[in-house]
């Protein structure tokens, strides 16, 4: 994320974008409702929140944006977490209570959802990871693709039918690569 992070600040797009620290969100109680409360507060109304969260062993993205709340998850099943989403949509209500946007719980969207028809797995949403052990580095790859879109037109993107189904290898060592020669730097 501090990659991320420069990279945001050079394309001069701080007041876009906001990180939250996955250290902070990994225990889903009230302590994790009140960092991602104050992390909203500190930030601009209208910034886009990349929120990375470990299920325990499982990496996933939760966005806040434009009032609203997605999932990005790189499994290629649907899956849900009914104890984040709740403890999200606290947060968020609360965080809207106090900034005069009402109390209105807001809807959390799946970016990632599979289905069967005629015996195929059909996918829509985000691209899927193509293993069983890539989730982190989908999910660095999902913010990369947000923070690099200029347009930012991610979610239309991610739901035509003509992208791509899963991130390749290549994309996966792309972010690899990005993240070793950052931390290289302060070596």
């Amino acid at each position: 994320m501090a990659y991320l992070h420069s990279k945001v600040h050079e394309n001069d797009n701080l007041d876009l974008f906001a990180f939250c620290d996955p250290g902070a969100t990994f225990t889903v109680n009230s302590e994790f409702e009140a960092y991602l409360f104050n992390r909203l507060k500190e930030g601009n109304h209208d910034h886009l929140f990349l929120l990375p969260h470990n299920t325990n062993c499982h990496w996933i993205l939760v966005s806040i944006w434009g009032g609203e709340i997605f999932v990005l998850n790189p499994l290629p099943r649907s899956t849900t977490f009914p104890d984040l989403e709740k403890s999200i949509s606290r947060a968020v209500v609360a965080f809207n209570i106090q900034v005069g946007r009402g109390n209105k719980a807001l809807a959390v969207k799946y970016l990632s959802i599979s289905f069967f028809f005629c015996g195929l797995v059909i996918s829509l949403g985000c691209p899927k990871q193509p293993g069983g052990i890539e989730c982190g580095y989908v999910v660095m790859r999902y913010m990369k693709e947000i923070v690099m879109d200029r347009e930012m037109s991610f979610l239309k993107k991610w739901s035509s039918k003509s992208r791509k189904l899963s991130c390749s290898r290549a994309d996966l060592d792309e972010v690899r690569c990005e993240t070793a020669a950052h931390i290289e730097k302060f070596l």
